[in-house]
C-alpha cells in the first residue's frame, strides 16, 4: 500500500513541477493523470495494487469533482461573467436542479 502511495505522490510531485508547461500545451492535467493511471494499472504494467471499495470510489469521485470545478472557478474570467452573467444563472438555476437526484 505504501509502494502505491508513494508512486501516486511521485506523479503529483512530477506534475506539479512540469504543470506550467503542461498548460502552455495540447496535453492538459487530466489527461495525463489519466493516461498515468491507465500506464500504472493492471492493463499495462501493473505496478498498482489498490483494492478500493465501492464508498471509497464514491467519495475519490466527489473530491476530485470538486476539485476541478474549483479549478476551473478559480480561472474564471470575472470580466466575461459579470457581462454575460445569465449564462451562470441559467446554467445554475435550471442546470443544478435536473442534474440533482
Amino acid at each position: 500500500m505504501y509502494q502505491d502511495l508513494a508512486l501516486i505522490t511521485g506523479f503529483i510531485l512530477l506534475f506539479s513541477s512540469i504543470a506550467k508547461r503542461v498548460e502552455r500545451s495540447w496535453l492538459s492535467g487530466p489527461i495525463l493523470f489519466i493516461l498515468f493511471g491507465f500506464l500504472i494499472g493492471p492493463r499495462v504494467l501493473d505496478l498498482l495494487s489498490l483494492e478500493i471499495q465501492k464508498e471509497s470510489l464514491k467519495i475519490l469521485a466527489e473530491l476530485t469533482l470538486a476539485l476541478v470545478l474549483f479549478n476551473d472557478a478559480a480561472g474564471a474570467d470575472l470580466k466575461t461573467l459579470r457581462r454575460e452573467a445569465m449564462i451562470p444563472i441559467r446554467m445554475l438555476g435550471l442546470g443544478l436542479p435536473l442534474a440533482c437526484p
